[in-house]
């Protein structure tokens, strides 16, 4: 499996592509909720659309090291601890009516992540 594109589910289950080293792209426009270890072990795992999520479970996406590129919504998703252990992605994506509140978020978690933070831009 390369790529994942799912419409319909709104949740994640923990571990449900866990250690799946063969995917690249995922695609989930209506999910907000991404369980623990989800994506962990993914490690050629490269693009990440998750437009609606609010929560991102523990260590989701621990041993992606191939992340380049997460684009998020408005909503500034809750972290669980080591979200991206071993590999933070190398740029977040939000809409430009986000991008103040995601570089000046306190919500725990994202101090690190701030600085990766840039526009979407529409196009």
């Amino acid at each position: 499996m390369k790529k994942v594109e799912a419409i319909t589910n709104t949740t994640k289950g923990n571990g449900a592509f866990n250690q799946c080293n063969s995917l690249i792209s995922v695609s989930l426009p209506n999910a907000t909720e991404i369980g623990n270890l989800t994506f962990n072990g993914c490690d050629s795992l490269s693009t990440v659309n998750l437009p609606k999520v609010a929560t991102i479970g523990e260590k989701a996406f621990a041993g992606c090291k191939k992340l380049e590129m997460l684009t998020l919504g408005t909503t500034i998703p809750e972290l669980g601890t080591t979200v991206f252990a071993a590999g933070k992605p190398e740029m977040i994506y939000v809409p430009v009516s986000a991008l103040s509140a995601y570089k000046t978020t306190t919500k725990a978690n994202w101090t690190d992540l701030k600085v990766k933070v840039q526009a979407l831009l529409a196009g």
